[in-house]
């Protein structure tokens, strides 16, 4: 119950309709031209990532990219960057609720949503849009 609580706070707070989680438990907004997906891990965690664009996962640059990214707090914040076997790179952020009080957890959804323009605009992102649930 407390996912479909804080989803609903949050469409409130952002003047949208009511948001939903998918059959999977994933709840799909968009904040910036991006697309996120929230999703409760349990334990009041919910996890929040974004595609920020591909790479290739076979270049040695790429892989000091990215490790470069996880070591810079000022440009991932409360996020880590990781890249799947295809090369699409994406920010993900856990965000622990049951330590925040919901304007706290606005503050970091927004640094997480910063933390993912910036680094969508290092890889030039491009990609189809998710529909938001």
């Amino acid at each position: 119950m407390f996912f479909q609580d804080l989803i609903r706070q949050l469409a409130r707070e952002l003047g949208l309709p009511a948001l939903l989680p998918d059959a999977d438990g994933i709840c799909a907004i968009r904040f910036d031209g991006l697309s996120f997906c929230l999703r409760d891990l349990g334990r009041q965690v919910v996890l929040v990532s974004c595609w920020v664009g591909r790479l290739d996962p076979r270049d040695r640059c790429t892989q000091e990219r990215l490790l470069a990214g996880n070591l810079m707090p000022e440009q991932v914040g409360v996020a880590i960057l990781g890249m799947d076997a295809s090369g699409d790179v994406y920010l993900s952020g856990h965000l622990d609720c049951a330590q925040l009080t919901f304007p706290t957890f606005l503050v970091r959804l927004e640094q997480v949503v910063d933390a993912a323009a910036y680094w969508s605009g290092c890889f030039g992102a491009s990609r189809p849009v998710l529909a938001v649930h």
